[in-house]
C-alpha cells in the first residue's frame, strides 16, 4: 500500500510514533487524530490530515517490518545462547 503514498514533506518519525501511541492508548477514535496531532505538534490542518492519512496507509507495512525485525533479533539471541551453552 505504501507505494501509492508519497511521504508528506515535513513528516518525521516522531509524528508516526506519536500516532502509534495515540492509537495504542485507546482513549480516542483515530478520526480525532488530526485535531490532536495539530495541537500537539503545532501543525496546520492540511498537514495534520496528510500525516494521518499517510500513517493510516502505511501502518500495516511499518508494523509488519518492525515485527519481523523483532523476531529476527530474538532468533539471533536464542541462537547465540545455544552456541554459548554447547
Amino acid at each position: 500500500m505504501t507505494e501509492f503514498f508519497d511521504k508528506p514533506k515535513g513528516l518525521k518519525d516522531d509524528h508516526l510514533e506519536w500516532l502509534d501511541d495515540f492509537r495504542e492508548s485507546g482513549h480516542h477514535n483515530m478520526y480525532d487524530a488530526p485535531r490532536f496531532i495539530m495541537a500537539h505538534f503545532g501543525l496546520n490542518k492540511q498537514d495534520a490530515f496528510k500525516y494521518v492519512e499517510y500513517w493510516m496507509a502505511t501502518y500495516k507495512d511499518r508494523h509488519v517490518k518492525k515485527g519481523i525485525e523483532k523476531l529476527t533479533s530474538a532468533y539471533k539471541e536464542l541462537k547465540a545462547k545455544e552456541e554459548n551453552n554447547e
